[in-house]
């Protein structure tokens, strides 16, 4: 089952006439959130297309907005009679603005040489970035400028397709660099919507970033009264570890995961849209049978021996790692070829080999 993306998506006619690329649950949160703005509102839209969410936007303070204005091969597939690729779209959005009454100050510019010298900001949607390098850009330069109220939206955010800019945003959570805000926001919307943490002044070097990446959160228990959304970012982080590759990575922080109904949801939700690393495909399989095994419940009963089946010898080992708390790896592969040379029950103490 695949979340859904949005509804509505590639709208050309939306109710107020003005194209859009979200859908209804898209742009009632984002109303949600910029109709508790302050006064005087400084907001930021990075991405806007034609100004169909900029419409709104313009209603709540002044609207700055950011995009290179360029038409896209994507653009041109899903609107062949619109515009011919790579032509400027600036005008359609400054008309759109200005049929409605509204107004925005541009910047035209790629996400690489965007700087925001605007001062504090107390809205910022991101809708620009398919990927962690151009998320990481956008972050970079709008985080220390976001006010104590302020909120940052992340169209693309929560979307299993996008599991790298996920686990960018899993990691700084962890870090309390950002956190998540409660909005009662359906599960198909798939906008992160976050504040500054409480270290949450810049962003990490990209190296250290790159460490963060490699270790996951080690939080054993979802809390009860939190955002639902994180156990999806932090399922997707794990997700993303065993699909490059870095098992061991992932296998020690599902680990220190209690069973959890919650994180079970998000996994079935994320794992069938993920598509590992060629190489990687019997690693990620043998992980995403754990992932399932190990959330199913507290209390384990393995229904047949270990040398049943490879899956059956993975999952009675898997509970010996789980038991063991020594600090070893999880041996993914050494148990594979014990498994292959019919040894599995020397890898399984005395007591759990029978």
């Amino acid at each position: 089952m695949h979340l859904p993306q949005s509804d509505g998506k590639f709208r050309l006619q939306s109710p107020d006439s003005v194209p859009v690329m979200m859908g209804a649950a898209d742009l009632a949160l984002i109303q949600q959130m910029a109709a508790d703005l302050p006064d005087q509102a400084r907001l930021l839209e990075i991405g806007p297309w034609l100004g169909g969410v900029s419409q709104h936007l313009a209603d709540h303070g002044t609207l700055h907005v950011v995009d290179h204005f360029r038409w896209s091969a994507q653009n041109a597939q899903n609107h062949p009679d619109l515009l011919p690729v790579g032509a400027s779209f600036r005008p359609l959005f400054e008309r759109h603005l200005q049929t409605q009454g509204k107004a925005a100050r541009l910047s035209e510019c790629d996400i690489s040489a965007f700087e925001w010298t605007g001062g504090a900001l107390d809205f910022c949607l991101i809708d620009a970035p398919r990927n962690r390098e151009d998320l990481w850009l956008c972050l970079r330069q709008v985080l220390s400028a976001l006010t104590e109220t302020g909120v940052v939206l992340i169209k693309h955010g929560l979307n299993p397709a996008h599991l790298d800019m996920m686990a960018l945003i899993e990691v700084l959570i962890t870090h309390q660099v950002l956190e998540l805000v409660l909005t009662g926001q359906p599960g198909w919307c798939n906008i992160a919507v976050l504040r500054r943490g409480e270290a949450g002044t810049e962003l990490p070097t990209k190296a250290e970033l790159a460490l963060w990446l490699k270790t996951p959160c080690n939080i054993k228990r979802l809390p009860k009264d939190g955002p639902p959304e994180r156990a999806l970012l932090m399922m997707a982080h794990l997700a993303e570890l065993a699909a490059v590759g870095e098992t061991t990575a992932a296998f020690a922080a599902l680990r220190q995961q209690r069973p959890d109904a919650a994180l079970l949801a998000a996994w079935i939700l994320l794992e069938p849209g993920i598509a590992p690393n060629t190489a990687e495909t019997g690693a990620f399989a043998a992980f995403a049978d754990l992932v399932e095994y190990h959330h199913s419940a507290d209390q384990k009963i393995n229904w047949a021996p270990p040398d049943h089946s490879l899956a059956w010898a993975l999952r009675h080992c898997w509970c010996a790692y789980v038991a063991n708390q020594n600090g070893q790896a999880f041996a993914l592969f050494e148990i594979v070829a014990a498994f292959e040379a019919g040894r599995i029950r020397d890898l399984l103490p005395k007591e759990t080999a029978k």
